[in-house]
């Protein structure tokens, strides 16, 4: 080094140039193998690099979501005659085999009142004609089918998982939400698993209260968004497996979404390949009323700590008509206690 007038030191140019070459060096350090093997272990201790590469390896099946262009009029209740304001929207669904059958799964309440289905796939905009082959309100599902046979090879289907998802588990929901048009994965985590009457079902008329009611089904709270747009679509596990389908979220609060378990779906797609149609959820053929007095429970000498629900109703030509009567008392299903709220306990491994 030499000395400046400013009081500064500054390099000579071969200073300088010995400088750049190490400077060249370090830049090159990661490259070479004394340095590189010093870096990936320390990367190694810090982060687990092999899990990241699977998972960020593993393809979602976007490729089998598909989008549901619906034009349609809704009926007037008020005058049966006529028929409302014609309406178009979208919603999503996916593809599916049965026995060898290619459907596509959606919400009944996506096709519901729709006069002309088209469906488009990811990055393409043609538009090809659909038709609903079985539809079920109460579980608000819909299976569609398409003619067009490059379509059909160009959507693969997807695996339906077997079991309910355990609590806490990743779910990813894919669809065409609002706010884009092009294909949307959204992630979150199972919240809760629920029994509740479907939004869907109570606007077709099937109320808490009537005899049509088959009761609160299965229903899967998830933090993952799900827009307008979404319904239809399918939530994945890790595994890539369709644990169920997005159906609603409750506008009022904030990531609270719900999706249809697969369980319920498999109930549609078993019906469906026995029978052709859809008959409906099934139902024991029983009302009751929960025990929460204490004096009710002790005038039906039930023992202190046993709980349960008795019976008001039994459909004379129901599944329970032989087995069970009008008074009784029911403590158990499937080897589960029945609280005095007429709830059991779901057991789902977190």
């Amino acid at each position: 080094r030499t000395r400046s007038g400013l009081g500064r030191s500054r390099l000579s140019q071969p200073a300088v140039t010995r400088a750049r070459l190490l400077a060249t060096l370090a830049l090159a350090a990661p490259t070479l193998r004394r340095s590189t093997r010093v870096r990936v272990a320390r990367s190694a201790q810090l982060l687990p690099v092999t899990e990241l590469e699977e998972s960020e390896a593993r393809n979602l099946p976007t490729s089998s979501c598909v989008k549901i262009h619906a034009v349609g009029a809704p009926p007037s209740y008020l005058l049966p005659w006529q028929v409302t304001e014609q309406q178009s929207w979208t919603g999503s669904g996916f593809a599916v085999e049965l026995n060898g059958r290619w459907l596509i799964l959606t919400n009944a309440h996506v096709v519901d009142h729709g006069l002309v289905l088209r469906v488009t796939r990811q990055s393409q905009s043609r538009k090809v004609p659909c038709k609903v082959v079985v539809i079920a309100h109460d579980l608000d599902l819909a299976l569609l089918d398409v003619e067009d046979e490059e379509f059909r090879a160009s959507v693969p289907p997807v695996a339906i998982a077997e079991k309910l998802p355990k609590l806490f588990s990743e779910v990813e929901v894919i669809g065409y939400p609002q706010g884009g048009t092009s294909v949307c994965v959204t992630k979150g985590v199972v919240s809760r698993v629920d029994a509740q009457m479907y939004a869907h079902a109570s606007s077709k008329g099937i109320k808490s209260w009537s005899y049509n009611n088959p009761g609160r089904l299965l229903i899967i709270q998830v933090d993952a968004a799900i827009n307008s747009g979404n319904s239809g679509g399918p939530a994945l596990d890790k595994l890539g497996r369709v644990v169920g389908v997005a159906s609603s979220a409750m506008g009022a609060s904030q990531n609270i979404g719900y999706i249809i378990p697969c369980s319920l779906v498999l109930n549609l797609f078993e019906e469906f390949v026995k029978t052709g149609t859809w008959c409906g959820i099934p139902e024991p053929g029983l009302k009751f009323r929960t025990l929460e007095s204490c004096a009710l429970r002790s005038y039906l000498k039930m023992p202190d700590g046993q709980t349960g629900v008795q019976l008001t109703t039994v459909a004379p030509k129901g599944a329970m008509a032989t087995s069970v009567k009008e008074g009784d008392v029911l403590l158990s299903i499937d080897g589960q206690s029945i609280s005095n709220e007429g709830t059991v306990v779901l057991s789902l491994a977190c």
